[in-house]
This record gives structure tokens, sequence and C-alpha cells, in this order.
């Protein structure tokens, strides 16, 4: 993870005038936004144990100040019942579809709690016996409002994204030092280029670091 701080030399020598405080708060703000819609921080859940006609899972973060997003790719026990990644293969000479998730992207068998804390799987796919280690899931994350540092990987990937969002929206702001209307129109622009490509490289299915769940109530 990077300090805060790492990012001031991207940001603040184009805002005369403003606060640490209002850079730290944009940051995270504009982080946030980079990683909703991108869904690129994605990362392997540890594996948790299944138990016998549980549903509900709790799901949790590796850093201690980071939100689930989504989940994208879920297992019980040998079985692959969701991957948004999936495409049909298209070649001439191999139509096999034997690696297919059970379950249509547009069909996810489970939901997500509003506040998104815990997976639950529909009714079909509850265990039916208890088996170690046997749900395993990927899924995105974004940074949590009070979060004081930001993934590495928003550095060294994407700090031009987050320069330019954080910027646009800065600049925009009217009777300040900073104020910049046309500058922040530009950096709007460069800012919705890369945060597609930032989506459409999530596709392809990175992932970093581990992610956990542990059973509701634990």
């Amino acid at each position: 993870m990077k300090t805060l701080a790492t990012f001031y030399d991207l940001i603040m020598p184009e805002l005369p005038g403003i606060s640490t405080a209002l850079v730290d708060q944009y940051l995270i703000q504009m982080a946030r936004e980079i990683c909703e819609h991108s869904r690129a921080w994605r990362e392997d859940f540890d594996a948790t144990d299944a138990v016998a006609g549980q549903a509900t899972y709790d799901v949790f973060a590796p850093e201690t100040k980071a939100e689930l997003v989504a989940v994208h790719k879920l297992t019980v026990g040998s079985v692959l019942l969701f991957d948004d990644s999936w495409r049909m293969p298209i070649t001439r000479y191999d139509l096999s579809t034997a690696d297919a998730p059970k379950y249509r992207k547009d069909n996810p068998p489970f939901s997500i709690s509003a506040d998104l804390t815990q997976i639950t799987l529909i009714d079909d796919e509850i265990p039916t016996a208890d088996a170690a280690a046997s749900i395993v899931m990927t899924g995105s994350m974004k940074p949590a409002m009070d979060a004081d540092s930001l993934p590495d990987w928003l550095y060294v990937v994407h700090a031009r994204t987050l320069k330019s969002a954080v910027l646009s929206a800065l600049m925009a702001h009217a009777g300040k030092p900073w104020s910049a209307p046309a500058q922040s129109g530009l950096y709007a622009a460069d800012y919705a280029s890369r945060l597609q490509f930032a989506a459409t490289n999530a596709q392809t299915g990175n992932t970093r670091r581990v992610l956990r769940t542990r059973q509701s109530g634990i």
C-alpha cells in the first residue's frame, strides 16, 4: 500500500495554495470511484469452509480499510458456479465448453448484502455437507472512506488516471487559487479515457493479493 503523501508530487504542483487535507479527501474519493467503476482492484479470496445448510458467509477484504465492490468468480466444491470474465471459446477445431461456469454472468447464483459484507448462495447451491476450504471467490475492492493509504497498483499502473481524476475535480472549483476550468475539462477527458482502459484491463482477469472470507457470525 502507498501512503497518500506518495501521490502529492503528482498533484500539488498544479494546485497552488491547496491544503494536503483537501488533496487527501479527493485522493480517497477519486480512488474509490476508479476502483468501483473499473473494478480493477481484483484479488483472490482465501478459500473458506462450507457449512452444511448454511447459505450466508461473511466477506472481508485483506486490508482493514478496504470494501468489497463485486464478486467476479465463485467456485463451490469442485464446481465453477460463476465467472463473469468467461467467454465461450470460438475456434475452428475446439468448441468445447467443458470449463464453462454453471451460471451465466447475468444470472449469478448468489446475492450480496446491501452493506457488501456478506454473500448468500441461492437455495440450489447451499452446501449439503461440511467441506473445508471449498468456497473460493475472486472479487474487486475499493478503499474505505477512512483509508489512509492506497493500493500499490494504483500508483504503479494508474497513477496518471488518479492524477487526472483529482485535478479535474479540484480545478473545477470556482474562486480558488487553483481554479482552472479549461484544464479541468482536459483532465476530465483524459480521466474518462484512462478509466475505460482500466476497466477493459480488469476484464482480462488480473488478480493481486488475497481476499479472505469467514463464516457468518464468526
